[in-house]
């Protein structure tokens, strides 16, 4: 609903919600078969911003990236703003596009 106000099609989205499930880690698990299709993912990456979304990565073996100042996380970050520092602690790769940042 929230999608649609702004003008979205949340089917044309690969995103999940409370639409799609009921507990968090079926939400996850839905977002997971909808973002990857028949491929398989070498890690799975979650981040949230309060314990549960911890507990549901942790259930799942998901690594978790906390956000915020609600979480306590080895791995946590204020906000998006500092994408190169959250992409570099991931050990993910990162190249710069014309003022942004992709992951390889």
């Amino acid at each position: 609903m929230k999608l649609q106000a702004i003008g979205l099609n949340p089917r044309e989205l690969r995103v999940s919600s409370a639409s799609d499930a009921v507990s968090r880690v079926e939400i996850m698990r839905h977002a997971e078969r909808r973002a990857m299709a028949a491929r398989q993912a070498s890690r799975r990456f979650y981040f949230g911003n309060q314990p549960w979304d911890r507990e549901a990565s942790r259930s799942l073996g998901w690594e978790f990236v906390g956000i915020g100042a609600k979480v306590a996380h080895s791995l946590r970050f204020d906000d998006f703003l500092a994408a190169e520092a959250l992409l570099t602690a991931l050990n993910l790769p990162i190249t710069p596009v014309q003022g942004r940042l992709e992951v390889d």
